[in-house]
């Protein structure tokens, strides 16, 4: 997490969060990772986020990885190659915790 005193590099954090959230939320997102995942998986990690952002509640990385690997029956390797591919880091505060935590 970044920590700033300046007004102006929180409204620049704030917009470039804002920005990488709509990306993650938009059909170029799934263009762009469909020909490595399925649009099924893809759409599940989206819901997934508008889910954590309708209940104001951050996503923990162990939540959404055993969402994706036990109930959607996706391999473990294959969520942590996602979640590599699209450096789920910066997804913080929305998504907590690190993939140590997996």
């Amino acid at each position: 997490m970044v920590y700033t005193n300046d007004h102006e590099d929180i409204n620049q954090l704030l917009f470039e969060f804002t920005e990488l959230i709509d990306y993650t939320l938009s059909n170029e997102f799934v263009t762009r990772w469909k020909g490595k995942y399925s649009i099924r998986f893809i759409k599940l990690f989206q819901t997934r986020l508008l889910k954590s952002m309708s209940d104001r509640r951050p996503l923990k990385i162990t939540t959404l990885y055993t969402f994706l690997t036990k109930k959607c029956d996706y391999s473990k390797d294959q969520v942590l190659n996602f979640f590599n591919s699209i450096d789920i880091s910066i997804y913080t505060p929305l998504i907590s915790g690190s993939k140590r935590d997996l």
